[in-house]
């Protein structure tokens, strides 16, 4: 069964910033989808200082890909880039 980028971000809407009460998908903090047969790799990028939260959101990205069908292995990495306004 082939996994679509389509899949992958709806299953990430499950994933809800605490900070700011919207899911990383909405903020456009979802970057680099790779899928490759049943590997997948995300890059999570969050716009401000986060750095003590890295653990729990990969933990959370990580079980909501865990639940997809056909997923066999994924790779999560989460980082910050701070934007001045």
């Amino acid at each position: 069964m082939s996994i679509s980028q389509a899949e992958i971000l709806t299953r990430l809407q499950q994933v809800i910033d605490p900070n700011t009460g919207k899911d990383l998908v909405f903020e456009k903090a979802v970057k680099n989808v790779q899928i490759t047969g049943g590997e997948v790799v995300v890059d999570i990028v969050l716009p401000y200082p986060s750095q003590t939260q890295h653990l729990q959101f990969r933990e959370q990205a990580q079980a909501a890909l865990a639940a997809l069908p056909g997923v066999e292995k994924f790779t999560v990495k989460v980082s910050q880039k701070i934007v001045s306004h």
